[in-house]
This record gives C-alpha cells, structure tokens and sequence, in this order.
C-alpha cells in the first residue's frame, strides 16, 4: 500500500507471471501463495501461473502433452479390439488419422471411412462396419457422445468382433471418437485401445 506504483508492472505487464514482485513479496510468498495473487490480479493468465508452479514443483515433464504418435498406438491395435480417443474440448484427431490412414494405404473417401454420428447415422455406421470387416478397410466414428440413442447398437455391434463368431478381414479397424460421456458403454471402453 505504501507504493502501489511498484505494482504497476504487474497490472500492465502482457506476461505478470513472469514478472518480480515488488519489494519483499517474492521472497516472502510461497509459490502457492504467489498463484493466489496472480489468480486476484490477472486471473486471465493463472494458466500459465500454474504451468510454472507444476515446472517448479513437479518438474517440465508434467506439462504439455505428448503427441498423438498413431504409428506407436497402431502398434497395440487388432481388428478385434477398436480404438477409441478420449476428446477434449477442441481436440479433433481426425486430421492425424488421415495422414496415418494415407501411409498405410488408407485413403480417407476410399478404405478410410469417417462419418459422424449424430441423428440418423446409426444405421449408416453399421452397414460400413459390416462391409469394412469384409474388406479390411477401417471405420471412424466420430463424435459418438452425440449418438447415446445408438451406444446400445454399437455395444452390441462390437460385442460380435469375436473371430470364432463371425469373419473379420485381419487389416479391419474400428476407430472411435467420443467426448467423456456416461452414455458410452463401459464393456466398450474395455476392450478399446487407447488412442
């Protein structure tokens, strides 16, 4: 209170996280009490506060995430057994599918086919399903949170992936996209591979 134009920095500055406290307040803080005062000051940047509490406190690994590397998950992968991404907001592993489909000889449009649930795009899903563990072509349903009518239908549809029950071509996959939902069927998230 004494001099609130050593503050002033701190108001002003485009990156506050990284600026010194004024005066005694950097050493006297804990730096969980240094992420409250950037929370009351500037909560707009208490993200990138955090990023470097975790630095400090957990070490860098623990920040960022890994790249989506489908070379190493389809690795883990069987015409049995689909994968499934778990999506965050914003998050879209469609683009990374492609490229890797187009590598291996799955050119999305030809023995990569998308579709994206919805309303009324159950039954569509299964008749690609059907022919692609003929062919050994791959499915990708995406955004199945927005079909919970049809979870119940595609539950069943993989509970049938058993090679004693019925004919599925060894190259068939099925890739699944899906925000977390309680809608999605556990025995499916059992059997998935995490992508």
């Amino acid at each position: 209170m004494a001099n609130p134009n050593s503050w002033k920095k701190i108001f002003s500055s485009p990156d506050p996280h990284e600026e010194e406290l004024p005066g005694d307040w950097g050493s006297e803080l804990s730096l969980f009490q240094w992420l409250v005062l950037v929370k009351i000051m500037r909560e707009e940047k208490l993200v990138f506060a955090c990023e470097k509490f975790l630095i400090n406190q957990l070490g860098p690994q623990f920040i960022g995430s890994k790249p989506l590397l489908l070379d190493e998950v389809f690795k883990d992968t069987s015409s049995t057994n689909p994968i499934i991404f778990i999506l965050s907001s914003g998050a879209d592993p469609s683009g990374a599918l492609q490229r890797f489909g187009e590598k291996v000889d799955r050119k999305a449009g030809e023995r990569l086919h998308m579709i994206s649930l919805g309303q009324g795009q159950g039954p569509v899903a299964e008749t690609l399903i059907t022919k692609s563990k003929i062919t050994g072509d791959w499915v990708c349903l995406q955004n199945c949170h927005l079909a919970s009518s049809w979870m119940t239908a595609m539950e069943r549809i993989i509970e049938r992936f058993i090679p004693e029950k019925e004919e599925i071509h060894p190259e068939f996959r099925l890739w699944l996209t899906s925000l977390p939902s309680v809608k999605f069927p556990v025995s499916v998230l059992q059997v998935c591979t995490m992508g």
